[in-house]
């Protein structure tokens, strides 16, 4: 049986003004999202340790992937309901690390009407354990809210990203980027 186009099986809804918005880009957008294909009935949830262990890794050292689920994108060219045009609130993106200035150590956030702030406590991800032995720390989980407009007077929406990163030093800084519309209740964002 042949890969078919991946759809989310359950609508997003989008406020208004957004969905105004995503009608309009989603033809600029249609190549980075149905690139990716999945088999009929199976569901991609990948765990922290799967995506940095079986997709991030292999990308950052130019190894071939054993699916085409996670796209590559320039996410920072969007706004994170661009991101998910085709209804499904939960999308994996490749992108590649940017620092803000060229010689600090700041990674850019800067992204499409605002910025992207972390929030809460960065999670560390570990290897998975072989018959009860040493796991290692392999990268890192960050959780990202969006806000619009500029740094200082931002207005905070209810779209988070999930920023998945290597920990290993010398590789390529890719990351994994997962958009959702979320609640954000009492400054932590709450997923799914």
């Amino acid at each position: 049986m042949a890969p078919v186009p991946y759809k989310c099986p359950f609508p997003l809804l989008l406020p208004p003004h957004h969905q105004l918005i995503k009608n309009s880009l989603s033809q600029r957008l249609e190549p980075l999202v149905s690139a990716a294909t999945v088999q009929p009935g199976i569901r991609f949830k990948p765990s922290g340790q799967e995506i940095v262990s079986h997709y991030l890794r292999p990308r950052s050292v130019n190894e071939p992937l054993t699916s085409d689920i996670i796209v590559d994108a320039d996410i920072l060219r969007y706004n994170p309901w661009e991101l998910v045009t085709d209804g499904c609130t939960e999308k994996y993106f490749f992108s590649q690390r940017v620092l803000r200035w060229r010689h600090g150590n700041q990674w850019n956030r800067a992204a499409g009407d605002g910025h992207y702030k972390t929030s809460g406590k960065v999670e560390p991800i570990f290897s998975s354990s072989i018959n009860g032995g040493e796991t290692e720390k392999i990268g890192l989980k960050r959780t990202l809210v969006f806000y619009r407009g500029r740094t200082a007077v931002g207005q905070n929406t209810e779209w988070v990203m999930k920023e998945y990163s290597l920990v290993e030093a010398g590789l390529k800084p890719y990351r994994v980027m997962k958009p959702s519309g979320s609640k954000v209740q009492q400054r932590i964002c709450v997923l799914n």
